[in-house]
């Protein structure tokens, strides 16, 4: 019978930590989709960089072709 117990045991604590994880997912993809939401774009035809603009940050991307003259030295 203590074999029974442990098997069950195991096989709950696996569903647990199954569910703990679904729950753990689903917050952290709907906080992202809250203060992720991109409020414009920005694009610098010079330089050939665009720019998004989130809640609380600013991303910027340029081509790899020109990065050294965006490098000081």
């Amino acid at each position: 019978m203590q074999v029974g117990s442990v098997i069950q045991n195991a096989s709950s604590s696996y569903a647990m930590v199954l569910h703990e994880w679904k729950c753990f997912s689903n917050d952290y993809q709907e906080a992202w989709e809250q203060n992720s939401t991109p409020y414009g774009l920005v694009f610098h035809s010079g330089t050939g960089s665009v720019g998004l603009i989130r809640s609380n940050s600013v991303s910027a991307i340029r081509s790899l072709s020109s990065v050294e003259y965006f490098l000081p030295g």
